[in-house]
């Protein structure tokens, strides 16, 4: 009988000191999730709304990739940098307002509703001529108009807190009908 006591006493033992280390994770677990929360609202309020496209370096690895609808593919964080600091040249003031943001592991997913004021490529003296925005449906003409959309963006993350993969899906129909580049006529 104290064979079977002491092995029951053993399991009990095992499973006590294993639910300790997982509630002990537990917290470690939460605060990276938040960590990594707070760099994707860093990404959006600061290198995109605040147009500090050289944060890009501080927020991502050196070989980021990131995703836009399947149709653009960026590697390094060099490229991710280039495509940032176009968006903050052609958007003459943007805003990203986070609707809802959650954190797993090392994943993040954020839905956002941006709003952007476009420069106007079509008047007198643009330096370069027109200048379009890149678009899975064609590239719109930016002609100074306010556009508006939203979109769901996956961040995976590396142990050091750096965003490692970026997924991008947005609103391209939106996006195309309040620039003007598609109407109902042409459906």
């Amino acid at each position: 009988m104290k064979m079977k006591a002491s092995g029951v006493m053993l399991s009990m033992i095992l499973v006590l000191t294993f639910w300790m280390n997982a509630w002990a994770a537990e917290p470690h677990a939460r605060a990276r999730e938040f960590l990594q929360t707070t760099v994707v609202r860093s990404y959006f309020s600061e290198a995109l709304d605040l147009k500090q496209s050289n944060l890009i370096y501080s927020l991502f690895t050196e070989d980021a990739k990131q995703h836009f609808n399947g149709y653009l593919h960026l590697t390094g964080v060099d490229q991710i940098y280039q495509n940032t600091a176009m968006a903050n040249k052609i958007f003459t003031q943007f805003h990203t307002d986070i609707q809802d943001i959650a954190a797993d592991g090392d994943k993040v997913v954020a839905h956002v509703t941006h709003t952007a004021l476009c420069i106007d490529s079509t008047s007198p003296g643009f330096p370069g001529g027109p200048a379009y925005m890149p678009s899975r449906g064609g590239p719109i003409l930016l002609q100074g108009q306010t556009i508006q959309w939203e979109a769901m963006a996956r961040f995976k993350f590396n142990k050091r807190l750096k965003i490692e993969e970026e997924w991008i899906v947005r609103d391209e129909l939106n996006i195309l009908l309040m620039s003007g580049t598609l109407t109902f006529e042409n459906f």
